[in-house]
């Protein structure tokens, strides 16, 4: 009788995995299409790769992302039938810019900025948490910030002149 083997929880990882839900693209070395697939998580160090059958991957592969033009040499550290995990062998520069945990919800922050541009960091917060997507002032705040998108503090009032 084999024992139930108990999976603990704890994250193993060297860099947390942001949730993306992008789609991507598995090309090859020469520049050629191999594959469409899923990204559903990525982070600097690595990325699950959602692929029809993990057989035609090959071991090194280019995995790109065109929405943000992320192209990122990878190699195959593990693979089951329908998914395969890479780890980035790209030189890391100093002080890389993360992946935004809120950059599935990019689109949405936009059009609300659009449609209320007076809107508060603190308000889209509430927006957010009420859309039931947990989340932090800074988190919003930093992906704005790499929009260019700022919120300026409005002018101070004509101060009443000499009497």
């Amino acid at each position: 009788m084999n024992p139930v083997r108990q999976f603990d929880t704890v994250e193993r990882r060297k860099a947390w995995r942001v949730p993306i839900d992008l789609d991507g693209e598995i090309v090859a070395n020469d520049g050629g299409l191999i594959l469409i697939c899923a990204v559903p998580n990525w982070s600097g160090m690595g990325a699950r790769l959602d692929v029809p059958i993990s057989a035609g991957v090959p071991d090194r592969l280019v995995v790109a992302i065109r929405q943000f033009g992320w192209r990122v040499d990878a190699s195959v550290i593990w693979r089951n039938e329908s998914s395969v995990g890479v780890r980035s062998v790209a030189a890391k520069p100093m002080g890389c810019r993360q992946l935004r945990s809120l950059i599935g919800h990019r689109d949405w922050l936009l059009a609300r900025i659009a449609e209320k541009p007076d809107v508060t960091l603190r308000a889209l917060v509430a927006e957010l948490n009420a859309r039931s997507i947990r989340t932090s002032y800074g988190s919003v705040w930093r992906l704005l910030r790499d929009e260019g998108i700022s919120f300026k503090k409005k002018p101070a009032r004509l101060r009443a002149g000499p009497a």
